[in-house]
């Protein structure tokens, strides 16, 4: 588990370095536009104008996108680091955050070109990268759905990282068939990185997937610890007790108020950690202290 999860944080410093490049491409982009946003129409057409306003529109949807990303990214390495139950979370809020912010993009881009344009159709390219897009994010809402389900949390893993494979094909393709003639070193650098934490993030579900205490988290793994040396210890004085051939052989009551305290520690203990509630503590107490 520490393996997997100390691959995960270093997959999550990568995106925050992506994170911190993109949100300042975007900050240089939205300057770029300024003359244009603030020009007036004797130098820029209204068409212009209209289509720098879109793509300013999408430049801070992707910065909030981005942000997104770069917080749970802070927060989810101290989920993993400290092995909490919300790191199960990380992969598929960020695939989430980025697959929402793409597909707001598409959407301002494609019904701003066809109020300018009423014959715009969008490219075949554009439309199967606007597929894997979906997909992405539909597998990151299945992903959730078995994070909060009494289900494995293996298939939770399996779903975030077929949802990163299909974002990697959309990334590749969306790179390959951009506008822009010559790419910034910001953009490759940027792309490049993208593919390094998109791989990154399927090693890590495979990972993950393959460590048999995601089956459990902490708190449930040394919940059933408990309870099962409470119940041998339980089941084996029992059956002393309906054993007629044990029947001379009791406990001095030495022994039988060590094992009562024993079992009353580890009953506070499961208390402590927010697994019985009041009422059931109280109860098992009371049985507990009524041998003594």
């Amino acid at each position: 588990m520490k393996r997997a999860n100390s691959f995960s944080i270093v997959v999550l410093v990568l995106f925050i370095v992506i994170s911190i490049i993109e949100i300042v491409s975007s900050v240089q982009a939205m300057n770029e536009l300024k003359p244009i946003l603030n020009g007036n129409a004797y130098y820029y057409t209204s068409a212009a104008i209209t289509l720098a306003r879109a793509t300013n529109s999408v430049l801070i949807v992707s910065i909030i996108g981005v942000s997104i990303v770069l917080l749970c990214s802070l927060i989810f390495i101290y989920s993993f680091a400290n092995e909490s139950e919300g790191s199960c979370f990380a992969f598929p809020t960020i695939l989430t955050a980025y697959c929402v912010s793409t597909l707001v993009g598409i959407i301002i881009i494609t019904s701003t070109a066809k109020s300018l344009n009423s014959a715009y159709t969008m490219p075949a390219e554009s439309i199967i990268s606007l597929i894997f897009v979906i997909i992405s994010l539909l597998l990151s809402l299945v992903s959730y759905g078995f994070n909060f389900s009494s289900f494995n949390q293996k298939y939770s893993c399996v779903a975030s990282g077929f949802g990163y494979l299909f974002y990697l094909i959309a990334v590749i393709v969306s790179f390959a068939v951009s506008s822009s003639t010559t790419k910034s070193t910001m953009q490759i650098l940027d792309f490049v990185l993208t593919i390094f934490a998109v791989i990154g993030v399927i090693v890590a579900c495979y990972l993950l997937y393959g460590d048999d205490e995601i089956v459990l988290t902490k708190a449930q793994t040394n919940y059933y610890k408990n309870l099962a040396s409470i119940t041998n210890k339980t089941s084996t004085s029992t059956l002393n007790d309906a054993n007629p051939s044990n029947s001379n052989k009791k406990e001095t009551p030495t022994n039988g108020s060590e094992n009562v305290e024993e079992k009353l520690l580890k009953l506070k203990e499961l208390y402590d950690k927010d697994i019985l509630t009041k009422e059931e503590y109280e109860e098992r107490r009371k049985k507990l202290i009524e041998k003594l």
